[in-house]
């Protein structure tokens, strides 16, 4: 998962002001973790190891709501059946016509009720399971983003010189502005700033062109304001529009893979 999240291209925009905007892409793919670094198995258990728990438990669930089901739906059987032959012998007993075709209709209304009822047990049943699914699905995934968030620091950490790369990135889709402020962090102001020179170069001449620290913002954060717009590259936006993008394919294929996992 965390391989596709790398290569999934996606953007926060917030536009100021109605006016044709280019999409800024996540752009990770060279981020590399060095050789002595690792992510502490203790920070987070592992994805496997998760999907494991989460599948075991929705198979437990799986057969406990299929036993409720059981035992409701043999309920609703049993009354019916008890309904019906006491309709039957008040009908018999009574010896009128009009009574057996009265005790007829009433199990017919009976019968009518009771299937609506299992249709409804039915319904409950699946809409349990749904929402299981769905919720286990949500835990693995912001596992796996909390997992994202940590590599893709380390790796800007041990090569400051990927946040350059991804700021001159990033410059390429504004670089029709007619001016533009990039607001970094404070670890990577000093860094960025010795680049200037060379980020101005991707620029048209004369485009103004201003550098500013944010203490909000994270290590490879980015905030680049142009006269039109605003655009959010920060990292926590973008993971949380991938994990948007990852929790709707969830909604999506839900119901096949409930068709498929159908408790018999």
């Amino acid at each position: 998962m965390l391989k596709g999240m790398m290569s999934l291209r996606n953007v926060v925009r917030i536009q100021s002001a109605p006016v044709n905007v280019k999409e800024i892409p996540v752009m990770w793919s060279g981020l590399t973790l060095s050789p002595n670094e690792s992510v502490e198995e203790s920070d987070f258990p592992s994805p496997e190891k998760v999907r494991d728990e989460l599948l075991t438990e929705i198979h437990e669930l799986r057969n406990q709501l299929a036993k409720e089901r059981e035992l409701a739906m043999q309920e609703v059987e049993r009354e019916t059946k008890e309904r019906a032959e006491q309709l039957k012998r008040d009908a018999w007993e009574a010896g009128y016509t009009n009574g057996k075709q009265q005790a007829e209709q009433e199990v017919d209304a009976i019968l009518t009720a009771q299937l609506e009822r299992i249709e409804q047990i039915q319904k409950q049943f699946t809409e349990e399971r749904k929402r299981y699914v769905l919720q286990s699905e949500e835990q693995l995934i912001e596992i796996s983003m909390q997992l994202a968030r940590k590599l893709i620091g380390q790796a800007l950490q041990s090569q400051p010189g990927e946040v350059a790369r991804l700021v001159k990135k990033h410059l390429k889709q504004v670089e029709d502005a007619q001016e533009i402020t990039l607001h970094v962090s404070l670890e990577d102001f000093d860094w960025i700033k010795e680049q200037r020179e060379e980020l101005e170069s991707l620029l048209p001449a004369f485009t103004p062109f201003v550098i500013l620290p944010v203490k909000e913002l994270k290590r490879g954060d980015l905030m680049i304001h142009t006269q039109a717009s605003r655009y959010d590259a920060r990292i926590d936006s973008q993971l949380s529009e991938i994990k948007s993008h990852f929790m709707t394919l969830a909604e999506e294929n839900v119901d096949a893979y409930l068709e498929s996992n159908t408790v018999s």
